[in-house]
């Protein structure tokens, strides 16, 4: 029996809404109260009966005004208790310069931000502040009430544009080691110790400042591997979310429509699945159950036709056609293409998802049919055949002279996509490698790991010798399984072993770059040599029946314990470094293309023998495609001068000429 009942949602602001579920008997209260006619304000709110009473409820709801009045952007400073922790705001035109860093790399995967926002955010920072000492003037002037309401958004705004500054700062210096801050313009370590005083004030409201801070956070504590404490930050926010409503589709409801602009209804879509889909990673890599369900999701997924509309709880067939002119339907296909790499990546968090609900779950319940593996290894195949990526970055030039468009090339994802896709198939092949290995399922499934690997090692490398940086920390995991596999087969003899030993030293090679930035890349490392020792002459390898004896020291079974264990609870995506060396954005006219010097240990390995497969797929875009004019809703946009930034901010956010822009900053402008 299908009902109709659906749950509550309260839009205070475009910032902030409320949410209380159908299961809670929100819809039942308001049928008994139209069965009675009942239209009277005594009647009091259904969510008043079922939910107890929040101060920054009633204060909203006293002051209906001030609670709608967003503070402005360009009105904030640094809130001296979170950069107690998380450090100071750095020079002004190293922030554009890691700024510029971060919308390439970062922001096309997790685009939690607005960007034309963040430039009002840093225009308000690094600007005189004259703007700020007038409006402080006129809101002391007002009454007592509404000044207290407004200072203390305020405050909220100062903390939240605190935590994602810093914590854009910190994600673009990982991968440009040549861009360091200062000093005092750092995170103090260790982060784990003092997140409680950024979950104590980002967590007390449910707004989307708040929750972009929390995003940023988490990203930031995945990047350095602190993967407990991201898992905690992520479970405080997606917590939020729910009470937000951000897991129901924003153009479902009457009160987010009348209330919020278009940006802000994208907004909250984009927010929910950059969340959707570090949670997918967390829970994969710690092993852990899935933060929230796909069946309690009605969010259209990025990259797909709008199916909602206001009071259209039930998607509909060709509903995105409805009602929409050519210039916004032209709109909305520009949005979809610039939100290409953010949609993929969000699919594949699906599968991920897929995989550890059908291996993972409970010994009581887990039911693992030939047939979910089959249908779930065609969703891969399917996402992996349907994902238009473009051409694999050429080797980066060795002179430092190189040309204005080799600066201005958008960061290329191909290297990325085609590890995340092996990496799945890994990790659907991975459980039979548990099989006793003389039965078929385990040779078919050890031979399909293989081949896995070697496409790893081999997009690896084509992301290493291109000079773009190993940004994500699921690159160690992939290269970490990688070369286990490969020993693995080599020791079981169901490899060639002089080929697979050549593709182990490629990996530890891998691994050797990777250690400058994550610890456990260290460990991978040292253990994964002592596996090579063991199977290049350090052991007897012999082969019969598809099995294989092993004959080798005390320390060799220590170390292939401890191999097998990683084995099974490693997994797909899991905890790795991010960059050791990277491409940096140009980020001012003239500057040269910064370069990182490669270590001795990233030499290219020389052997003849390793396969080095040709990705050879066309399309998903980035760069300047990713970076479009954008929408503010209506806000005004004369600002920018007190940045330095030569160009026609207005021009550039009203889709006019901006080739000013080009030569100043390339490709990468955050506009979305």
């Amino acid at each position: 029996m299908a009902t109709p009942e659906i749950g509550s949602l309260t839009a205070h602001s475009p910032q902030e809404s409320q949410f209380v579920g159908s299961s809670s008997g929100v819809f039942f209260i308001n049928t008994v109260r139209r069965a009675f006619g009942s239209t009277s304000r005594e009647f009091p709110q259904p969510e008043d009966t079922l939910v107890g009473s929040e101060d920054s409820l009633q204060d909203l709801r006293s002051d209906t005004q001030a609670s709608a009045e967003e503070t402005p952007v360009s009105q904030w400073k640094y809130d001296p208790s979170i950069a107690c922790v998380l450090g100071q705001a750095p020079p002004q035109q190293l922030a554009k310069d890691l700024m510029m860093v971060y919308f390439k790399v970062w922001h096309p995967l997790f685009p939690f931000l607005h960007g034309p926002t963040f430039l009002r955010a840093m225009e308000g920072l690094y600007g005189e502040g004259a703007e700020q000492t007038a409006a402080e003037g006129e809101a002391e002037r007002r009454e007592p009430q509404q000044h207290q309401q407004q200072q203390q958004n305020k405050r909220h705004t100062s903390t939240a544009w605190t935590a994602i500054f810093q914590c854009v700062f910190h994600l673009a210096m990982l991968i440009t080691p040549d861009l360091p801050l200062p000093p005092s313009c750092r995170i103090q370590p260790p982060i784990s110790s003092s997140i409680h005083t950024l979950l104590t004030p980002l967590t007390a409201r449910h707004d989307l400042l708040s929750l972009q801070a929390l995003l940023a956070a988490q990203l930031y504590l995945v990047a350095t591997m602190s993967l407990r404490t991201a898992s905690t930050v992520g479970g405080c926010m997606l917590r939020s979310m729910l009470h937000a409503g951000l897991h129901r589709c924003p153009f479902r409801y009457r009160e987010l429509s009348a209330s919020a602009t278009s940006q802000h209804r994208h907004l909250r879509k984009r927010i929910f699945w950059s969340a959707y889909a570090l949670d997918r990673y967390l829970s994969q890599a710690l092993g852990l159950p899935l933060g929230v369900q796909d069946s309690d999701i009605d969010v259209c997924p990025p990259g797909a036709p709008e199916v909602h509309r206001p009071l259209q709880h039930l998607p509909v067939a060709g509903a995105n056609m409805i009602g929409l002119s050519e210039e916004e339907a032209a709109a909305e296909a520009e949005r979809t293409r610039r939100e290409t790499p953010f949609a993929s990546y969000v699919q594949s968090g699906k599968l991920t998802g897929e995989a550890l609900e059908l291996f993972h779950k409970s010994i009581y319940v887990r039911s693992v049919s030939q047939t979910s593996v089959l249908l779930l290894t065609t969703s891969v195949h399917k996402w992996w055949n349907g994902l238009d990526l473009p051409p694999p970055p050429p080797p980066a030039p060795p002179s430092s002279l190189e040309t204005r468009e080799t600066e201005e090339a958008p960061f290329n994802y191909t290297p990325f996509f085609t590890i995340l896709y092996h990496h799945l198939l890994l990790l659907l092949h991975r459980p039979a490698l548990s099989l006793p290995n003389g039965t078929p399922e385990f040779l078919s499934a050890l031979q399909s790991c293989i081949s896995a690997a070697r496409h790893i090692l081999s997009a690896l490398n084509t992301q290493k010798d291109a000079g773009q940086a190993f940004f994500w920390p699921g690159f160690l995991s992939a290269a970490w399984m990688a070369g286990l596999v490969l020993a693995f087969a080599c020791q079981l003899g169901q490899y060639v072993l002089p080929k697979g030993c050549a593709e182990i030293e490629n990996c530890l090679e891998i691994l050797g770059i990777m250690a400058g930035q994550w610890e456990p890349a260290r460990h991978c490392q040292r253990a994964l040599r002592v596996l090579l020792k063991a199977v290049s002459g350090g052991s007897s390898v012999t082969a019969s029946n598809g099995t294989a004896g092993i004959e080798n020291s005390n320390e060799m079974a220590t170390i292939g314990h401890g191999a097998q264990q990683h084995l099974h609870t490693i997994s797909v995506g899991e905890d790795a470094s991010s960059v050791a060396t990277a491409q940096p954005v140009s980020a001012t006219n003239g500057r040269k293309k910064r370069k990182l010097e490669l270590s001795s240990a990233e030499t290219q390995l020389q052997d003849s023998t390793v396969d080095q497969e040709t990705i050879t797929e066309s399309g998903v875009t980035g760069g300047s495609e990713l970076f479009t004019p954008g929408e503010i809703g209506g806000q005004d946009v004369g600002w920018g001068h007190a940045l330095g930034l030569d160009f026609n901010m207005v021009d550039l956010l009203q889709e006019g000429n901006f080739d000013s822009l080009m030569d100043l900053f390339g490709q990468q402008y955050p506009t979305f």
